[in-house]
């Protein structure tokens, strides 16, 4: 009897660890689509995935392992942004401001970088870019 009681009591405190993580998520998710200002917001782990998110400010966002495969991010400004370990598989960049972004091992596949600004960036290898500073 104690054993199951104590189970049940301790699946319950995992939900209620793990509810409001998705909550906050969603909450700042919703704020960057309706607003297209998101400075600073938490969005580690969010699933951005297809978003139009053309001129949203994202500067200071955590976006560390967020997917945002096949997303459209023209002018978008990711200054100062973390998002190492996130998917940007088949997005649409261009014109975007890397300016101190951290993008340590971020998969890029068919991305352009072309006419995006890097300077003080972190690239995917580690290693820091300062093409256009």
């Amino acid at each position: 009897m104690r054993l199951a009681t104590l189970a049940i009591a301790l699946i319950m405190a995992l939900f209620c660890f793990v509810t409001p993580a998705h909550a906050a998520h969603a909450n700042a998710v919703n704020r960057l689509v309706e607003t297209r200002n998101c400075i600073g917001c938490n969005l580690k782990g969010a699933d951005l995935h297809g978003l139009d998110l053309r001129g949203v400010n994202l500067a200071r966002a955590n976006l560390r392992n967020a997917n945002l495969t096949d997303a459209n991010m023209m002018a978008v400004n990711l200054e100062n942004a973390d998002l190492r370990g996130a998917d940007l598989t088949g997005a649409a960049i261009l014109a975007v401001n890397f300016f101190g972004a951290n993008l340590k091992h971020t998969t890029l596949g068919h991305v352009n970088f072309a006419s995006s600004r890097f300077c003080h960036t972190t690239i995917p290898s580690g290693k820091v870019s300062d093409r256009d500073c």
